[in-house]
């Protein structure tokens, strides 16, 4: 321990001899030990951070799969019932949660707050308590009637209630009802969703009062909308209950044929559903989330090249000390921990200040928000773990680049090095490894530069999509008035009032009505096309299901390739009409005339009936409706007034700028009903950024990392060749005595530092290539191997290094034959 501690006091001197250099490396580490923690941090906090609850490993989420619907899906009401009920064989217990909003109002102003609606046994079996209060209890599963209670989220608790203990008892008003407080759960506890923080739970029971508007969806067996969780008994393994579950769903389909056809259950532990929810097969998340670890971790190896580099070189004027040290019987183990023990110091020096660094970047991350009606709370931040990360990089760091100088230094040539003057054979050697170094840092920025520039190209790419609307000048806010109690004779009264209103404020070119966004997520439905299909397979199928009025597609200037939109003769007691896409006219009427045709849903009363035929009126021209870089999807338009939906979105086209009609919209809603709120009021464009989101930001980070990497590859690059010009000063001396002309003495220190560019530059572009694959999924109108984005980068590299290359070249020819021959 003694020599443990002279070695670290000796270090903590030499390093304070040289303080540009000990900057220099702590800076550098700092940069790529710092942006490893941040995106460590973000990456953990949503993939990785166990959740709050008792033996997360047996908890698995239950998911209903569809032969002709890829992908997972929720669960309905009584499929889930039935697997909590009679699978006691499988699970200690199985609860569901669902995801809602509802209307609170407080301190007499009423806002529209995100829920989860939570089975009674929810929390016993995740195995989390309430920390103040107690939570709902399994006979709140059944509808509740005039004793509803609630539990509050911490934040909301804290926000709201100043983190009042005496909270349980009072009474809060949820869609114009009183709620009973029994509790509030732990600061840890959003449930296990990450970044989605509800600040209410309410019981199973008050599913109705909740989400009236779906109401159809949960009294039948077809309706999905249910996120089940089952913990695994003790002797149960995860295949063996999946194929024990696989065995009773197809007992459920041939029980009830008329729901259950064609579905199934899959199994998914937590940590797998986190990552993958819908278990889509080219899922993005994964792909991004490995492009910007390994693109932090391409930033940390260049910092580690840069230092390695460093002290090579600052090895070479050590050369004496560490030759004297051998002679007077030093052996070579102790020198390299010696010069290891420099190496840690500095690596722990820039993990301090990389601390610093991912705490700030973190906090940066953190404040992107994706588009939507509540914030992303994922609650990324410099914990003890990412503490822990960060120490175990630091030390990796340390000893990566700290090797090859140790092991160098450490063995010099002793009769050699003694004289003076004498430069010994380890020179040639060192000067390899360096060279090595900046051909490897040239790589590895080639590497991060080229998936930066593919990410930005797509970006550019997507950005151009023509999305098949015109968002331009158009505004959009939400109402639900079933939340406050509306039936639907007074709130099919409420929109049309509302309407007549709002189309005769000024400055309003036209306005509409629609169930649901331009790419959002929104209801799906079984679709039965009546008379001949093409095949088996095309029945029941799900599609897009949005409900509009009659001014919907000339607001959003949507065309109709054929037939009509909807009319003021589609009313309630007239024949029932839709509206298609493209795309399903050609999928379910291939090389015939959709128009005229009828098409079916599931009828509300879920026992197998069907609604009545509905004849296809129109055909719209297909747009984007989910997300910007969907394949083209089948999608049906309903008339509002055939279809009544008391939770709609009002779409605003305005002559100019459609802020200034806003409050003249409030005042409108205002007049007709003072306690409905107004909700996620925002321009229709911010539709379209929200589907650009995780492209946008994966490009920006990814711009900012290439950003770092070619800086300090053109550090490591500037230094090496500066450092290799004053070691041949002599030689260029004598070259100039000889006639040799500073032009001439350029061109060899470029071509000596170029030669080494231009081997990174083909080994990082092989790498590009073949690593392009990996990230294709991500791309939008850009191939992996895009030959543009290849150019471009290696003229930015080759230039940036030229440049770097130039100015040691320039100050070398312009050194004075009579100064450098004299250095020898």
């Amino acid at each position: 321990m003694s020599t443990l501690v002279q070695d670290i006091r000796y270090a903590v001197r030499t390093l304070g001899k040289s303080p540009t250099v000990t900057l220099f490396a702590v800076l550098s580490l700092a940069l790529g030990i710092g942006a490893n923690a941040a995106i460590f941090s973000v990456v953990d906090a949503f993939l990785w951070r166990p959740f709050p609850v008792r033996d997360p490993g047996r908890l698995v989420t239950l998911n209903t799969t569809d032969e002709k619907n890829p992908g997972f899906l929720p669960m309905s009401r009584l499929n889930f019932e039935d697997y909590r009920d009679k699978k006691s064989d499988v699970f200690s217990g199985v609860a569901a949660v669902s995801f809602a909003t509802a209307d609170v109002t407080l301190h007499n102003a009423t806002t529209r707050s995100p829920v989860l609606i939570a089975t009674g046994n929810y929390f016993d079996v995740l195995g989390v308590a309430p920390m103040v209060g107690a939570g709902f209890r399994t006979d709140q599963d059944e509808p509740l009637g005039g004793h509803p209670v609630v539990m509050l989220g911490h934040g909301y608790w804290k926000r709201q209630f100043g983190s009042d203990p005496g909270i349980v008892g009072q009474t809060l008003i949820v869609n114009r009802m009183p709620y009973t407080i029994v509790g509030v759960l732990p600061e840890t506890f959003t449930g296990t969703f990450p970044g989605f923080v509800p600040d209410l739970w309410v019981p199973y029971g008050m599913r109705l009062q909740i989400q009236p508007a779906l109401a159809f969806l949960t009294e039948n067996r077809r309706g999905m909308w249910l996120a089940a969780v089952g913990r695994l008994r003790p002797d149960m393994t995860l295949p063996r209950a999946e194929s024990i579950l696989k065995t009773f769903a197809a007992n459920l389909e041939k029980e009830y044929p008329d729901a259950n056809k064609g579905r199934s259950i899959a199994l998914q532990t937590l940590a797998e559903a986190r990552a993958n929810p819908t278990g889509a097969v080219n899922n993005p998340l994964p792909r991004m989330v490995a492009l910007l670890l390994t693109a932090v971790g391409v930033i940390l190896l260049i910092a580690c090249a840069n230092v390695a580099n460093l002290l090579l070189a600052r090895a070479s004027t050590r050369r004496k000390e560490i030759a004297v040290r051998i002679a007077l019987g030093a052996s070579r183990w102790r020198l390299l921990r010696q010069l290891l023990t420099e190496s840690l110091l500095l690596a722990l020096a820039g993990g301090a200040a990389g601390l610093l660094l991912a705490s700030w970047f973190t906090r940066l991350l953190m404040s992107l928000q994706p588009p939507g009606p509540f914030p992303f709370l994922l609650g990324a931040q410099v914990d003890p773990r990412v503490v822990l990360f960060t120490f175990a990089v630091a030390t990796l760091t340390g000893l990566i680049f700290g090797t090859a100088p140790a092991l160098q230094a450490s063995r010099p040539e002793v009769s050699g090095t003694l004289k003076e003057g004498g430069r010994g054979s380890e020179a040639g050697a060192r000067a390899g490894v360096r060279r090595a170094l900046v051909v490897a840092e040239v790589a590895l920025a080639t590497l991060a530069l080229t998936a930066t520039g593919l990410l930005v190209r797509s970006l550019k790419e997507a950005t151009a999509i023509d999305p098949g609307f015109r968002p331009e000048n158009v505004v959009t806010l939400n109402l639900d008035v079933s939340l406050q109690g509306y039936d639907e004779a007074r709130g099919a009264q409420f929109y049309r009032q509302l309407m007549d209103r709002v189309r005769g404020l000024s400055g309003i070119r036209s306005a509409a009505l629609a169930s649901r966004l331009p790419l959002a997520f929104g209801l799906q439905r079984t679709l039965h096309v009546e008379g001949e299909v093409p095949s088996e397979k095309e029945r029941g199928v799900l599609v897009n299901v949005a409900t509009v009025d009659t001014a919907y597609f000339g607001t959003l200037q949507i065309p109709l390739v054929s037939g009509r939109a909807f009319g003021p003769e589609d009313v309630e007691n007239s024949p029932p009409v839709v509206v298609v896409n493209q795309t399903l006219a050609k999928r379910f009427f291939p090389g015939r005339e959709a128009i005229g045709r009828t098409v079916r849903f599931p009828a509300a009363t879920g026992d197998g009936q069907l609604t009545a035929p509905m004849r296809i009126v129109g055909i719209a021209k297909d747009s984007k409706y989910v997300t910007l870089g969907e394949a083209p999807i089948p999608f049906v338009y309903l008339p509002l007034r055939q279809d009544y939906n008391p939770g709609m979105a009002l779409l605003v086209r305005t002559e100019r700028d459609p802020s200034g009609v806003l409050p003249q919209i409030r005042r409108e809603v205002a007049a007709l009903d003072p306690g409905l709120p107004i909700f996620n009021v925002q321009p229709l464009g911010a539709q379209i950024q929200g589907a650009l989101f995780l492209s946008r930001v994966g490009a920006y980070l990814l711009a900012a990392f290439g950003a770092l990497a070619l800086l300090l590859t053109t550090v490591g690059t500037y230094g090496v060749i500066t450092y290799t010009v004053a070691r041949r000063i002599p030689e260029i001396g004598l070259r100039m005595a000889l006639g040799a002309g500073p032009a001439r003495i350029i061109r060899m220190v470029l071509a000596n530092g170029m030669s080494l560019v231009a081997m990174g530059l083909a080994i990082g572009l092989a790498a590009a290539m073949v690593l392009g694959r990996s990230v294709a999924p991500l791309l939008f109108g850009v191939g992996p191997n895009d030959p543009l984005t290849f150019g471009a980068i290696s003229l930015l590299l080759g230039g940036v290094a030229l440049l770097a290359c130039y100015v040691p070249a320039r100050r070398a020819a312009g050194v004075s034959p009579t100064v450098a021959l004299r250095q020898e």
